[in-house]
C-alpha cells in the first residue's frame, strides 16, 4: 500500500494491456443513493471493465435529477452505473441474469447462495419491494434497500 493510504477505504485501479500500464490508489467516496431512474442504453456493451467510463459518466450527467441510473436493454434490467443489482421480493434476493458486467461481489453472493439469478424485466419490478446496489464497497443489506 502506498504511503498515505493507511486509513480509510481506497480504490485500487490497475490499467493493463499485455503488461501492467499503471496502478493508482484513490480514496473511496461512498455515494449515497436515494433516487433511481431507468434508462435504456440500446446495444452498449460493457462485458469487461474498461478504463474509459465516459459513457457511464455521460449517462449520469444526462439525468441530473437522480442519484443513480438503472440501465436497461430490450426491456431487461441490467446494472447501475456503479454496481450490480439485487432485488428483494420480501423473502429472497434476485439479481438480473442480464448484467452488463458480472461483478465479483455479485458472483460471491451467487456462490454463497445469498442471491439467485433470474430474468428481470422492467414490468417485473412490481413483484419486488426494493433494490440493493452491490459491489466491492456495497454489501447486500436490507438496511440499504431502495424502495421501488
Amino acid at each position: 500500500m502506498p504511503v498515505g493510504c493507511t486509513a480509510g477505504l481506497y480504490r485500487c485501479r490497475v490499467i493493463y494491456e499485455e503488461d501492467i500500464q499503471g496502478i493508482t490508489f484513490t480514496p473511496y467516496l461512498y455515494k449515497p443513493i436515494q433516487t433511481l431512474k431507468m434508462v435504456d442504453i440500446g446495444t452498449w456493451d460493457y462485458s469487461f471493465k474498461y478504463a474509459d467510463r465516459s459513457f457511464l459518466t455521460q449517462l449520469l450527467a444526462e439525468n441530473p435529477g437522480v442519484d443513480e441510473v438503472i440501465m436497461t436493454q430490450n426491456g431487461y434490467i441490467t446494472d447501475s452505473t456503479i454496481a450490480n443489482l439485487a432485488f428483494y421480493d420480501g423473502k429472497d434476493w434476485f439479481t438480473p441474469n442480464t448484467p452488463l458486467l458480472k461483478g465479483t461481489k455479485r458472483q460471491q453472493l451467487l456462490d454463497k447462495q445469498m442471491i439467485e439469478e433470474r430474468e428481470i424485466k422492467i414490468e417485473d419490478l412490481k413483484n419486488y419491494e426494493g433494490v440493493c446496489l452491490i459491489n466491492t464497497f456495497r454489501n447486500l443489506e436490507l438496511e440499504k434497500i431502495i424502495k421501488i
